[in-house]
């Protein structure tokens, strides 16, 4: 492939100097409502820029859809781990309000001789 490269470039590099050498000859082209008098080499370097103009549309458009065809890709995996995350939260609620409901219930006032959890009683060193 890239021997096929090399020979496609050198090909285009002797036209261009075949274009420059012998190409100018005057050429008049009619488009109707006027027409344009020039040389043969201006009419194919004007084809030239049209091609690197083309060339360059086109790779903008490609960069563009790449872009957004990532992006798209990264919303999507980001609401798949936002749905994922909603479902362990919700599982887990549900396992702690049953739990909860499971949990021997004290009457009264609510408090019990027994510490809190989170409160330590245990003396501290000096």
């Amino acid at each position: 492939m890239v021997a096929l490269g090399v020979l496609l470039l050198l090909i285009a590099a002797v036209v261009v100097i075949a274009t420059i050498l012998r190409g100018g000859a005057a050429v008049s082209m009619d488009l109707g409502w006027f027409t344009i008098n020039t040389h043969a080499y201006v009419v194919f370097f004007a084809g030239a820029v049209t091609l690197l103009l083309t060339l360059a549309g086109l790779a903008l458009m490609l960069g563009g859809a790449k872009r957004g065809r990532r992006r798209r890709s990264e919303v999507k995996g980001l609401r798949k781990r936002a749905e994922t995350s909603e479902e362990i939260a919700r599982r887990e609620h549900e396992a702690n309000a049953a739990r909860e409901r499971q949990a021997p219930r004290s009457t009264g006032s609510g408090r019990t001789d027994e510490p809190d959890d989170h409160y330590n009683t245990a003396p501290r060193d000096p």
